[in-house]
């Protein structure tokens, strides 16, 4: 499922596993008047320890990756 409702003034959780990345980055609707919304923003993504908010960066492990 990548599509979810959300009713005006609530909120959802999305858990989604990056296996090889940390840091911030952005999500967004391709419709851009949902954009203009709200459907657009920063994502900060940690590691099982609570780590990585900032700049983005790969894990040292996965330094050849490519996203």
């Amino acid at each position: 499922m990548d599509t979810l409702s959300i009713p005006p003034g609530h909120w959802a959780r999305i858990r989604i596993r990056f296996a090889d990345y940390v840091g911030r980055t952005v999500f967004h609707c391709h419709v851009l008047g949902h954009e203009d919304l709200g459907m657009m923003g920063v994502v900060d993504i940690v590691d099982a320890q609570g780590n990585g908010v900032g700049v983005g960066q790969l894990l040292p492990t996965q330094t050849e990756h490519n996203h």
